[in-house]
């Protein structure tokens, strides 16, 4: 069975803020698939009509909304507790996820991640940061606690300089009155496709690719020094050379993908340092091949331009012998 994620969300939110930067909901969607195989995330919020167009972001997202109603205090400060709610849909929903996962640092929620952990069926409890975890849910959830302050990397929303993220959504009006609303979500699609960059790397990568490169280049080098072209045996040299490091740079290419066919399991047991040595020492070796085919082929594109037989046609050798007999005649005048 999947495992389920159920979050509080003013509390996930405030606890972001206090550490001044804010979530990316969308990043934060696939780091709970990711790293914690939830196949549904459930999201807590008190409604509030001028928040609609977070709530589509949300559901757009991949999130399903669960409301309650808002009531306002005095001053007009609206307050939305979802305690009550976020337990009853984890009872609810208790027999169809392996294990849940609580996104929370309110105390209140001690007792249902109590009762999770002894039957087996907590995956995580996600603090948003560790000043504001409350002791009793440290207590419950024990060593099952992770901090959400420390996959800021990860989760943290970004906006670049002219290229958003993200547009802002068009609102979707909510029918009837909010309270216990649930909305599921769209379809949520990690990946949307191949970007284009990404079918510019793939060409990169490709045989045909790394062929025609390698074969230009090989041209060029070969033109070095010389309007005459090469030998035979030069250029058959050449692309005896061409091919060989063609096959080291299809190995490399192979072993780049290598780490993607990799159980995710087994990948995110593996420590990163393994993975940046590994790469560094592919692309280390991938350059002093680039490094040596290209000085190997200087070098016999330099042997090839001395090997030119220098002739002169018959008209050159006229217009050779009426120059040294001119300039003989001027001499003895």
């Amino acid at each position: 069975m999947p495992n389920f994620a159920f979050i509080d969300g003013q509390n996930l939110h405030l606890g972001i803020a206090d550490l001044g930067w804010q979530v990316d909901w969308t990043r934060f969607r696939i780091y709970l698939g990711e790293h914690y195989g939830v196949d549904r995330a459930y999201y807590f919020v008190g409604y509030l009509a001028d928040n609609q167009a977070l709530y589509t972001r949300l559901q757009n997202a991949g999130y399903s909304l669960v409301f309650k109603t808002v009531t306002y205090r005095g001053g007009g400060k609206p307050k939305g507790n979802v305690d009550a709610e976020l337990v009853l849909q984890a009872m609810i929903e208790y027999p169809h996820y392996d294990r849940a996962v609580i996104v929370t640092s309110d105390g209140d929620f001690g007792c249902l991640v109590r009762y999770l952990y002894d039957q087996g069926k907590l995956e995580r409890v996600l603090s948003p940061n560790r000043k504001g975890c409350s002791a009793l849910l440290k207590r419950a959830a024990r060593e099952k606690l992770d901090f959400l302050e420390d996959a800021k990397r990860k989760i943290e929303y970004k906006k670049l300089k002219g290229h958003p993220l993200r547009t802002e959504p068009e609102s979707v009006p909510l029918p009837g009155d909010p309270e216990r609303q649930h909305i599921p979500p769209r379809s949520f699609v990690k990946d949307s496709g191949p970007t284009g960059r990404t079918c510019i790397a793939l060409w990169a990568l490709s045989p045909t690719a790394a062929r025609g490169i390698l074969g230009s280049m090989t041209t060029i080098l070969l033109s070095v020094s010389t309007e005459s072209q090469p030998t035979t045996s030069a250029l058959e040299e050449a692309r005896a050379l061409q091919r060989r490091h063609l096959t080291l740079l299809s190995i490399f290419a192979v072993a780049a993908f290598l780490p993607f066919m990799l159980p995710r399991d087994l990948t995110q047991a593996l420590p990163a340092a393994i993975f940046v040595l590994f790469y560094g020492v592919l692309g280390l070796a991938a350059g002093a091949s680039g490094i040596t085919w290209i000085l190997r082929t200087t070098r016999l594109a330099l042997r090839a331009s001395r090997t030119v037989d220098f002739e002169l046609n018959e008209e050159g050798r006229k217009q050779l012998v009426e120059f040294l007999q001119a300039h003989t005649s001027r001499r003895t005048g």
